[in-house]
């Protein structure tokens, strides 16, 4: 049985709202999208969301439907052009190529007043809702969650990177008023030979998108520093956060910090080695049980996806 999407209220998510949600998905993380659509509808039931495709998304799309969210449909050739020019040869994480990861920046042409770009390989375990609104104030430009620190620029080079707040890309709220697709494009059209010399090769938004807000002079400002008490953290290989779940059900770090999202980071997700699994589990469950997902595709998901 395929259920639609309601709120508490049982209505349909709203599609007026001025804030919307970007993420991209391929078929091949078809498990992640699972976890990551019952989670984010959990705690965000009313947010519009927006899925940009790095493939057909054959299998994402039947299921994103379900959760209320909406593929992006335009044609992306441009995109893969564009990669084309910026990067020499392949990008590959496991035997994947990912040079296609630059089709998130699809999103820099929302009409929103702002706009908020997270990874698929995400568990969100909060309302995203308190991230919103300091842009359009113009407390920040671009606001981010995550530092960048050496996952940025090529650390060994002899080039000097531009200077600003360097950040992880996979989690950020801006708006096309501040930074737009055209202007990306051209900041790094006409900075190329710099942009290369600096960026950390094996890596692809995350670089690019640091080097255009450094360029352009853009006012980088992390959540913390505005009062956002929730956090982001990491379960991947490099870092591994410690969670509990709370006598009211809420799960939370090991030192009690409530948690907005907790992100697979870096390549082991390639080799499906998946922290927090059971918690993994319970969002399938979930899913399965609304009849969100079907049994048949729970039954084909697999958290391996190259190695």
């Amino acid at each position: 049985m395929r259920l639609p999407f309601f709120n508490g209220t049982g209505q349909r998510p709203s599609r007026s709202s001025p804030f919307v949600v970007y993420t991209m998905a391929s078929d091949a993380m078809l498990a992640y999208a699972a976890v990551f659509f019952e989670s984010f509808r959990r705690y965000n039931p009313t947010l519009p969301l927006w899925v940009i495709p790095y493939d057909t998304c054959d299998k994402i799309a039947p299921l994103a439907k379900r959760y209320g969210a909406r593929m992006v449909k335009r044609d992306f050739r441009d995109f893969d052009a564009w990669a084309a020019t910026l990067f020499d040869r392949p990008i590959f994480y496991g035997l994947i190529d990912i040079s296609r990861r630059l089709r998130k920046f699809a999103a820099f042409e929302s009409a929103a007043s702002e706009f908020m770009y997270i990874d698929l390989d995400s568990i969100v375990l909060s309302s995203l809702d308190p991230l919103f609104g300091f842009v359009a104030s113009g407390q920040a430009q671009l606001l981010y969650t995550l530092g960048g620190g050496d996952w940025v620029y090529n650390s060994h080079g002899a080039t000097e990177p531009p200077p600003g707040e360097r950040f992880a890309d996979g989690l950020f709220v801006t708006s096309s008023l501040y930074l737009n697709l055209a202007q990306i494009r051209r900041t790094v059209a006409e900075d190329e030979a710099l942009y290369k010399a600096v960026r950390r090769a094996e890596l692809i938004s995350q670089p690019l998108l640091n080097f255009v807000c450094h360029r352009r002079g853009m006012r980088l400002v992390s959540a913390g520093k505005l009062g956002v008490a929730a956090i982001d953290v990491n379960i991947g290989e490099t870092e591994t956060a410690s969670m509990a779940r709370t006598v009211d059900g809420d799960i939370r770090t090991g030192e009690g910090q409530a948690i907005l999202r907790a992100h697979w980071a870096g390549p082991d997700k390639y080799r499906g080695q998946i922290a927090h699994r059971d918690l993994v589990d319970e969002f399938i469950a979930d899913a399965i049980k609304s009849g969100r997902l079907l049994e048949r595709e729970a039954a084909a998901l697999s958290f391996s996806i190259g190695a």
